[in-house]
């Protein structure tokens, strides 16, 4: 027998569980004890060993690990309720200052309690970059996991004790990247409030004129980190310039060359799969990482874990 909360498979039911749930849901990476493979299996296509001799009325019960509330399918997860309250969300077209911060307000306005809200939007990398979330009060007592990986931003959010849902989540703000008279798109594509479906919409952002222009180039922490297998590195540049973007160790030598050559100017996002420059495994621990832009460097740190 298995319990559908017991996503760690312990036999129990603990805070644990709920906390491993909420990063699956916005696609973090999970913990190495955790068993996250068998989550997304469907229940109708996974074989199951007879239970005795007798072929013949056999109760098989099916579930998928973490889906609590039971709502899955054949096939698949079932479709989540529409809410029917009027939302308003992003302005169909946002007009800013180039390189100036643009906020994105969520607003929840439901007469229900909720315990759990889950935000999917994507948005135009080439144009704008992940800059932060605000709170808002209905923030307040949610525990929270958030996945911003380029073009795109996912957020889960629950509470033990249910709360009246209105007012403002929160402000998602983006950091426009590119001059004068570029466009780009931030769609909310949906919110989940609690299992209520719903859907939102898409802005288009206009970049106008010349706002207080950002650094020359800008160097951003990995995402994540630590990490496991693998993390994304990225950086702005502001003109065609040339750069070497190197991993080394903490006694100075090279690890791995992740780039040497000229780029254009916009954002850049680099993988480093946690190799060395022969395809070797690097153990855990920290590691620099310096880029070399037109003979100015920056570094940051790095964190690996197995």
């Amino acid at each position: 027998q298995q319990i559908a909360a017991d996503v760690d498979q312990d036999g129990h039911v603990y805070t644990f569980d709920a906390a491993l749930i909420c990063r699956y849901a916005v696609g973090l990476e999970l913990v190495p004890s955790s068993h996250v493979g068998e989550w997304v299996f469907v229940p109708d296509k996974r074989s199951y060993q007879n239970l005795s001799q007798d072929w013949n009325n056999q109760d098989y019960k099916a579930i998928i690990i973490g889906n609590v509330h039971g709502d899955w399918t054949t096939g698949g997860l079932g479709k989540p309720q529409m809410i029917t309250q009027n939302y308003e969300f992003f302005p169909e077209v946002v007009k800013i200052k180039a390189h100036s911060k643009v906020t994105f307000p969520i607003v929840i306005d439901t007469e229900e309690q909720i315990i759990s809200i889950d935000i999917n939007l994507d948005y135009d990398d080439k144009v704008l970059e992940f800059d932060s979330i605000v709170p808002g009060d209905l923030m307040k007592g949610f525990k929270w996991a958030v996945n911003a990986i380029p073009g795109k931003f996912r957020m889960g959010l629950y509470r033990s004790n249910a709360v009246l849902g209105k007012g403002k989540l929160l402000d998602v703000v983006f950091q426009a990247t590119s001059d004068e008279g570029a466009q780009g798109n931030v769609k909310l594509n949906y919110l989940l409030v609690n299992d209520k479906l719903v859907y939102g919409t898409t802005s288009q952002v206009v970049i106008e004129g010349m706002g207080s222009r950002i650094k020359k180039y800008g160097l951003k922490q990995n995402y994540p980190n630590p990490f496991n297998s693998s993390t994304t590195i990225s950086y702005y540049l502001s003109e065609f310039s040339h750069v070497r973007l190197q991993i080394y160790d903490l006694l100075g030598r090279t690890v791995r060359e992740l780039v040497n050559g000229n780029q254009p100017l916009g954002n850049h996002h680099i993988i480093w799969d946690g190799r060395d420059d022969n395809g070797n495994e690097v153990p855990s621990g920290e590691y620099i990482c310096q880029i070399l832009i037109n003979n100015s460097s920056t570094n940051l740190k790095l964190i690996k874990l197995r």
